[in-house]
């Protein structure tokens, strides 16, 4: 994550406590308004006391409360649900796609270095700064957080694959070591589950601001935004004078203390990640394939700037671009170098069916694939 820090007399974004809030397992799934009734009690029982079997009893106690006061049988199946209103042009929070290893990644997210290949060693934070990063035109893109790398990108796309369908804000339960058997990690053990929660904090903490100023989006990135991010409209052809969004891609965190499963959430904001045309689809399945290379990092932050364009188009970029917006902290020459393992990666992975690296008469390195 490179970039030059914009220095800004605005209040940094709060972040979000590392620590969690004990939830029992649901074993009925509340409806959505079910659901808002159990998240705005529960509130009030956290202004209360902090204490974990407190809230733990409290959360069994709401729960059992809302399912008692039913008068008409409820059907068990989360998608069998009233879809809650819509916010954006999708159905609930991120698309429902019927193909189990696709999981949506937003273009802001797939084409900057929010998430990049780096190397070992201890993390950078931003602090208070908003760090301005290398984006695609038309829009500029700010981070505020603890650097996150491919592996965390790995886990944000399978927690987003979870989310399919479900509403902001709502309990997604999910089991820790399934997770990370879908994150490619064959043992589990002590360290598996120390990363897994590290990387949690880390998503928890990362703010991104999307800033559009006078600009005329294409016509596939068309979209509406809802109240929660202002009400600012997207549509054919329209001239935006000022689009400034701040969000943060994960919500709150809560833990089950007798089997140590996880319920995650994701807020509202972050519903304009995923609005209109403006994200690809990434292959689960090909990630983890690409990761079990000793250079794939790379070759995984470039399957997702893939995925970002349309199928079967030749796509040309100046190396010089990936160099910028993955944040390589190696010199071009050196990038150019790994870049061209990274797409062979990527050929033999069948991301791409053929790629092609050229200079172009400014004597500018272009490289060319085709989805």
């Amino acid at each position: 994550m490179t970039g030059k820090s914009k220095a800004s007399k605005a209040a940094k974004t709060p972040k979000p406590p590392s620590s969690t809030v004990s939830i029992p397992l649901l074993e009925d799934v509340l409806t959505p308004e079910e659901q808002k009734q159990f998240n705005a009690e529960l509130n009030e029982c956290k202004k209360r006391s902090a204490d974990s079997e407190y809230l733990t009893r409290s959360a069994l106690e709401i729960r059992n409360k809302i399912i008692s006061a039913r008068t008409e049988p409820v059907a068990s199946a989360p998608q069998r649900y009233p879809r809650p209103p819509r916010m954006l042009t999708l159905p609930g929070l991120v698309p429902v796609i019927r193909e189990p290893h696709l999981s949506p990644l937003s273009n802001w997210l797939a084409k900057t270095s929010i998430f990049a290949p780096r190397r070992s060693g201890p993390r950078r934070d931003t602090g208070t700064k908003w760090v301005e990063l290398a984006s695609p035109r038309g829009v500029t893109i700010y981070y505020n957080g603890p650097e996150l790398d491919m592996a965390d990108h790995t886990l944000y796309l399978n927690l987003i694959k979870l989310a399919e369908g479900r509403a902001p804000n709502d309990l997604i339960y999910i089991n820790r070591a399934n997770l990370l058997k879908k994150c490619g990690y064959a043992k589990i053990g002590k360290s598996a589950y120390d990363w897994l929660r590290s990387a949690f904090d880390r998503l928890m903490q990362a703010n991104i601001k999307i800033v559009v100023d006078n600009t005329i989006l294409k016509d596939e990135d068309r979209g509406v935004f809802g109240q929660d991010v202002n009400a600012i409209e997207i549509v054919r052809g329209q001239k935006i004078q000022k689009l400034n969004l701040t969000l943060q891609i994960m919500g709150e965190l809560a833990e089950t203390p007798e089997t140590g499963d996880y319920f995650f959430t994701l807020p509202p904001t972050s519903l304009a990640l995923f609005a209109g045309q403006l994200f690809g689809y990434n292959d689960l399945l090909k990630r983890n394939q690409i990761q079990k290379g000793s250079r794939g990092d790379l070759a995984a932050w470039l399957q997702s700037y893939i995925c970002a364009d349309h199928s079967g188009d030749h796509h040309p970029v100046l190396v010089e671009t990936l160099w910028r917006h993955s944040a390589s902290n190696s010199r071009l020459n050196d990038f150019t170098a790994r870049l061209k393992i990274a797409l062979g990666t990527c050929k033999d992975s069948g991301v791409i069916r053929s790629w092609d690296m050229f200079s172009n008469e400014k004597k500018q390195k272009l490289v060319v694939w085709t989805r």
